[in-house]
């Protein structure tokens, strides 16, 4: 997650695989998106969407934006189960600004 977020663990508190990241700490894939890149996953990430954060902003990880969220900020890609998706998530169904911690 420190890769991701390139803050250190003690800063943004996922400090195990099994931990996960916070839905308001920002990823390399909220600054590289908004410059027109495509940004995906491919392969174990060990990404934990923070379902409890998301579900407090009234998100769901099975679409929109959530789907995003739930990533990490990336399109799923080849994760390792086969998972190629046909076209790129519709960010705009379900609109939110995300704050820096």
């Amino acid at each position: 997650m420190s890769f991701y977020s390139g803050r250190y663990v003690f800063s943004h508190g996922a400090t195990w695989n099994n931990v996960p990241l916070r839905v308001s700490e920002l990823t390399l894939g909220d600054y590289l998106r908004p410059l027109g890149c495509r940004v995906a996953i491919v392969g174990e990430s060990h990404f934990l969407p923070d379902l409890e954060g998301m579900a407090r902003l009234g998100l769901k990880n099975d679409q929109g934006i959530g789907a995003v969220i739930g990533e990490g900020r990336f399109e799923p890609w080849d994760r390792d189960d086969q998972l190629r998706p046909d076209s790129v998530p519709d960010l705009d169904s379900n609109t939110m600004t995300i704050s820096g911690a």
